[in-house]
């Protein structure tokens, strides 16, 4: 018996030695007894032996490794989610237009006959007094008048034309919109402003002798009698800055005499309708541009 558990059979391999077979299923080292058939006493001989170690006949199956993947294993496995590099990012076009930052575009109607014409605008503060240049068009007012136009890049609340010397009042900017000088009005189109309408004929001296009152004698058929009429000063500047004065008639005299009713005075002159006179050249012109 094998530890106190009796085989049941012994088996010879045809040589010396012997297999046992038993009905336990004790496997692992211990003490082998055996007697000579017949004899009762079992500690008649014996004998310790170890279980024979048996190679498998297959290798065994290995457990899934619980190691985190390597770092190549992962970039193979999943797509990155990182953001585009700059590189990538600046070769692609973009999808939408920058913005424009916006202008605001003044126009003056210069009905007044100014030889140039600058805009001085404020809040917030613009170019210092008398503001900035403007620019001539190609239009034409239904008046007759030149266009200006000036294009700035804020819109300022207040505005002021002039010619350096005359002035409109402070007006408050209408940006895309036409000042007439001649109505002091502002208009949303070109086409509304009035066309001019003759009320009479007008004669225009250019007070480049500076005296203090500007009379016109005028005769043919004869209006007021020496020295005349006081002419009206209009507020408009010639190109050297000097006064402008104005007489209307509701008729077309044939001549005309410029005086201050203290003793000075022109020859006498050819009433011309429509133009100006200049006492220093003794001369008329179509407009104050070149005086």
């Amino acid at each position: 018996h094998f530890d106190g558990e009796k085989f049941d059979k012994w088996f010879n391999d045809g040589g010396d030695n012997y297999m046992i077979g038993a009905t336990s299923n004790k496997v692992g080292p211990g003490t082998i007894y055996f007697r000579p058939e017949g004899n009762a006493d079992w500690s008649y001989n014996f004998f310790t032996v170890q279980p024979k170690t048996v190679d498998p006949t297959e290798k065994p199956t290995e457990a899934p490794s619980s190691e985190e993947p390597s770092s190549e294993e992962e970039s193979s496995e999943a797509p990155s989610s990182e953001e585009p590099s700059s590189e990538e990012e600046s070769s692609e076009a973009p999808t939408e237009k920058p913005t424009e930052a916006p202008t605001y575009v003044a126009y003056f109607v210069n009905s007044g006959k100014w030889s140039k014409v600058n805009a001085y605008a404020w809040d917030p503060a613009n170019a210092a007094w008398p503001g900035q240049a403007m620019t001539k068009t190609a239009d034409k007012a239904p008046n007759g008048a030149d266009v200006y136009t000036i294009t700035f890049k804020t819109n300022y609340a207040n505005i002021i034309f002039n010619d350096g010397s005359s002035q409109t009042s402070d007006l408050k900017f209408q940006a895309g919109q036409y000042f007439d000088y001649a109505t002091g009005k502002w208009y949303a189109k070109l086409s509304d402003i009035p066309a001019a309408t003759v009320t009479g004929y007008t004669v225009y001296c250019v007070n480049s002798k500076k005296w203090s009152t500007v009379n016109c004698y005028v005769w043919g058929p004869n209006g007021a009698s020496w020295p005349g009429a006081k002419m009206t000063k209009t507020g408009e500047k010639s190109s050297k800055g000097y006064d402008i004065y104005s007489f209307n008639s509701v008729q077309n005299h044939t001549n005309c005499i410029f005086n201050n009713g203290s003793g000075s005075q022109t020859a006498d002159l050819k009433f011309t309708a429509g133009q100006y006179f200049d006492l220093a050249t003794g001369k008329w012109y179509a407009d104050a541009s070149t005086i």
